[in-house]
């Protein structure tokens, strides 16, 4: 497949080199004697008790340990491909509000939005990996990033991919999955990963780390996200912002492979900027785009599966909301990334929308369809049939048509998108969205059994006694 590429090879030998030496120069700081430990014992230099500096032979070893494909499971035995040409989505994740239509209005999110939310991503086809999308707000103190994990298990079977804060609630995940699996081994047949977010300004915090070293240990998918926003946590330029972030990234991906080689990771691509009219981030944008298509040849160079943000600065499910998510998303699937979040947010991943989770399955259908291109062959070229036709002959009647329409190769039909006539009645797609995330709550019964639920209610029973 042909790649939207827009860094050169000089480029991305450069943005590497200056990583390395930010890495072996100045180092991360890292706020975990366990993980100083592992690294040390990988040929890190410790320097001012918690400062790690990591010497090239040791990034490139890790880089060189890293698979660069490897397989994640859903419960009911299916295989998602990561490193390959497939491409894969996720619902947004941690959000605290919920937008609603029609009002475009905000709310608390609760853990029965977590529960829906949940099952209709299950009901998608488009997306296909689930996160928990919301903390709900009437969670008991201290439970809500467990409770969330809890209620997106108990109504998926799709692979899960949770990002929680507390180190804590990580260990809850991997305790539930076991349960699920029956099986403490969950490295040859994961059917969950994990989210590892380093602090701006090369450091490390505890709970990262622990996360981290979670990962490795049972032997689990890990997105390894660095990064700052340009002009304030990090240089006011996109490849100065992208060095830091590739360096962030790669000091994860030391910390995992000197723990357990061969450990599955990917690498989290894309930038935010600090407008410096407002003081506010943007998220959105031509510069966001740029950097998940940098950040794609880098994962190419380094061999290791690529992850990014897609998302849309807009309040509401308007026009900009649209524009922007399609130009990221887009920019992702033609730059190879493989896989992408935040289906069915809005206003900077701050809000989940009930509606727009649908909407974006249909982009995504149809983002997908592009990138698959166009096939040529004797079949597709159809000299044959044309020289049969003759000139101003029917096709529409022809057995070609009727064979081709079946195939489902050509023609991709709009499902909530408007295609009727121009004097048909207007409605709003999120009208459409609407009534369909209804039908399936009322129709979709995931397939978790009774038996499951209560396996991932014991391992929360035992955290919240703690």
């Amino acid at each position: 497949m042909h790649y939207w590429e827009p860094a050169t090879d000089h480029d991305l030998g450069k943005i590497h080199e200056a990583a390395c030496r930010i890495l072996a120069e100045l180092g991360v700081r890292i706020h975990s004697g366990e993980v100083l430990d592992v690294l040390a014992g990988a040929g890190a230099t410790i320097v001012n008790k918690n400062v790690a500096r990591l010497p090239h032979d040791l990034v490139e070893r890790s880089i060189a340990s890293a698979p660069p494909t490897f397989n994640v499971y859903d419960r009911l035995g299916g295989v998602l491909e990561i490193g390959s040409d497939q491409h894969h989505h996720l619902i947004g994740g941690t959000m605290t509000e919920i937008l609603d239509y029609p009002g475009w209005t905000r709310r608390p999110a609760t853990l029965e939005d977590e529960r829906n939310l949940a099952r209709i991503v299950d009901a998608l086809d488009c997306v296909d990996i689930n996160l928990p999308a919301v903390e709900g707000r009437d969670a008991p103190p201290g439970m809500g990033e467990i409770l969330s994990c809890a209620e997106m298990l108990k109504n998926t079977t799709k692979f899960c991919l949770a990002c929680p804060v507390e180190s804590r609630a990580n260990e809850a995940f991997v305790q539930m999955a076991k349960a699920l699996a029956g099986n403490d081994d969950l490295s040859q047949r994961p059917i969950i990963g994990l989210l590892a977010t380093i602090v701006p300004g090369y450091e490390i915090d505890a709970e990262a780390a622990a996360t981290l070293l979670l990962a490795a240990s049972e032997g689990l998918p890990i997105v390894l996200m660095g990064g700052a926003i340009m002009g304030a946590q990090g240089p006011a330029t996109m490849a100065g912002s992208l060095v830091m972030k590739t360096a962030e990234e790669l000091a994860g991906l030391c910390i995992v492979q000197s723990a357990r080689p061969g450990s599955p990771c990917l690498m989290d691509w894309g930038q935010i900027k600090l407008d410096m009219r407002t003081a506010e981030i943007e998220e959105a944008g031509p510069e966001y785009s740029i950097a998940i298509g940098v950040g794609a040849q880098l994962s190419r160079r380094y061999g290791i599966p690529s992850y990014s943000c897609p998302s849309a600065d807009s309040k509401i499910g308007d026009l900009q909301a649209g524009f922007e998510f399609t130009e990221s998303i887009q920019a992702a699937l033609l730059a190879g990334i493989h896989v992408t979040v935040n289906a069915g947010t809005a206003s900077r991943c701050s809000a989940a929308c009930y509606e727009l989770l649908i909407l974006h399955n249909e982009m995504l259908r149809n983002m997908l369809r592009v990138r698959q291109g166009m096939e040529v062959s004797d079949e597709t070229l159809a000299v044959e049939l044309q020289l049969k036709v003759g000139i101003r002959g029917d096709y529409l009647s022809h057995p070609h048509t009727l064979k081709t329409l079946r195939s489902g190769n050509e023609f991709l039909h709009k499902d909530l998108f408007d295609a009727s006539g121009m004097r048909s009645p207007y409605e709003d797609p999120c009208i459409r969205a609407q009534a369909r995330w209804k039908q399936i709550l009322r129709d979709h019964q995931p397939k978790v059994s009774g038996h499951e639920c209560q396996a991932v209610d014991e391992v929360v029973a035992r955290f919240r006694r703690g």
